[in-house]
């Protein structure tokens, strides 16, 4: 991922560090924009009810998801 994009993704969700939680994780929406910081270089953590394909995908790019 360029360096643009990233500095824009940095911005737009107002990160003032690369450390990112999110609820619901395993959902399509939520794993997607997860992967989408991870690529960014965010350290991104999360939690979900259900623990499925979209959860162990993002534990393999390096996520630490809670139950």
């Amino acid at each position: 991922m360029t360096g643009d994009i990233k500095s824009r993704i940095y911005k737009r969700f107002n990160l003032k560090n690369n450390r990112v939680f999110c609820v619901g994780i395993g959902g399509v929406g939520v794993s997607a924009l997860a992967e989408i910081l991870v690529q960014a270089g965010c350290q991104v953590y999360g939690s979900d009810m259900t623990y499925n394909s979209y959860c162990r995908h993002l534990e393999s790019l390096g996520v630490k998801i809670a139950p």
